[in-house]
């Protein structure tokens, strides 16, 4: 029976994105019975103070200090701590991995006896590549960046070396499929959202006759060009609210459309209850994801999600939590739109499914998830 684990989170801890999502599941391991300790090699915002951690480059050091070549012996030196401690610890300690360890480092974890545990943010890079050049192709928009050659061929021999692969959705499941892992390596789990952060999640009444909210990096890849086109098509009155970093690509378009009107971008905010509590629908026809956090904090307020296959992260279900539809599918896109615009019983529907769903899959909820899934099927 597994005891203890340790978590490895191979680039800098930044309190959003891709670094959160780590910590918010490590803090919830030991509530589940797994006591864990986390390695971080530098750290840029305040770390939780119920976080067991390991680090080279606490926060309190000068930015200047913490970058560049004194990060990456950092990182050298905490990978030798990781190490050292598997070996003590003895065969069979389960290492959670997050992506973008350096591959001499998970040879040497493998070499030293650990159980690793591989973590998926997105799906598999040759399927993340795959969508973003068909769309590119379709719309004539140029993402971006895009994964190499070399950058999916160190995706595949990391996953080659470890032990099992968590997935958080089914879109992720099947690009591990695709790219050769077997089914009974993979955990199938999900991510989650956290109460303590929305303490407050009552309802806000609009103040326009329908709001439509989109919450991410407004890029090709989140599908935001394909909301804008659809938002327009609508012809729903009301507002559709683009909140987060707009790329160089779409800024023409966004900004065309903000001058047309009905159309609102602000700028990313950590602070999204209001736009969540005040919203009809998250508007999310996203083409490539692992499990976007913003379905599953949106839904915790009761708001209904309206996204594509990549968007459910296992929780979404067609006319009960939200409404799921094709993202390259140009009119059915804009017939949710006008439909959940158009029919308030159903919006209050999709409202209590969204909540029912989101008090199901919070951190806590996945750290259980993870942790009997290693127990049942993993490291002894």
């Amino acid at each position: 029976m597994v005891s203890e684990a340790l978590v490895y989170l191979p680039y800098p801890y930044t309190g959003s994105g891709s670094s959160y999502t780590p910590v918010a599941i490590a803090r919830e391991f030991p509530g589940q019975g797994l006591p864990v300790c986390t390695y971080v090699p530098s750290v840029r915002t305040r770390l939780p103070a119920d976080l067991d951690v390991r680090t080279w480059v606490p926060q309190w050091l000068p930015r200047s200090i913490r970058g560049g070549r004194f990060h990456r012996r950092a990182s050298a030196a905490l990978v030798d701590r990781l190490i050292a401690d598997v070996e003590r610890l003895g065969p069979g300690i389960a290492v959670w991995l997050w992506p973008c360890a350096d591959l001499d480092a998970v040879r040497r974890l493998k070499d030293a006896g650990a159980f690793l545990v591989r973590e998926m943010i997105n799906t598999h890079g040759a399927t993340f590549r795959r969508i973003i050049i068909e769309e590119e192709a379709r719309s004539g928009l140029r993402a971006p960046f895009n994964l190499s050659d070399a950058d999916i061929a160190q995706e595949n021999a990391e996953l080659a070396l470890v032990d099992r692969v968590v997935s958080p959705s089914a879109g992720v499941d099947q690009s591990l499929l695709d790219c050769g892992i077997a089914p009974e390596m993979i955990y199938r789990s999900h991510f989650g959202w956290d109460p303590l952060r929305f303490p407050d999640r009552s309802r806000l009444d609009a103040d326009v006759g329908f709001k439509a909210l989109f919450v991410g990096d407004i890029t090709i890849r989140k599908g935001a060009h394909r909301a804008l086109a659809a938002w327009r098509d609508s012809g729903i009155n009301g507002e559709l609210h683009l909140v987060g970093r707009l790329s160089p690509e779409l800024a023409p378009l966004v900004q065309a459309e903000v001058a047309r009107g009905g159309v609102i971008h602000h700028a990313f905010t950590p602070n999204l209850s209001d736009h969540y509590r005040s919203s009809h629908c998250l508007f999310f026809p996203t083409l490539e994801e692992g499990a976007p956090l913003v379905c599953y904090e949106a839904a915790a307020f009761g708001t209904p999600i309206l996204t594509g296959p990549m968007g459910t992260a296992r929780f979404v279900a067609h006319e009960d939590s939200g409404l799921v539809f094709d993202p390259l599918d140009h009119a059915a896109m804009v017939a949710a739109l006008q439909r959940l615009a158009g029919d308030a019983t159903l919006r209050d529907h999709l409202s209590h499914g969204a909540r029912i769903a989101a008090d199901c899959h919070r951190w806590q909820d996945a750290a259980r998830q993870r942790v009997q899934l290693l127990r049942a099927n993993g490291a002894g």
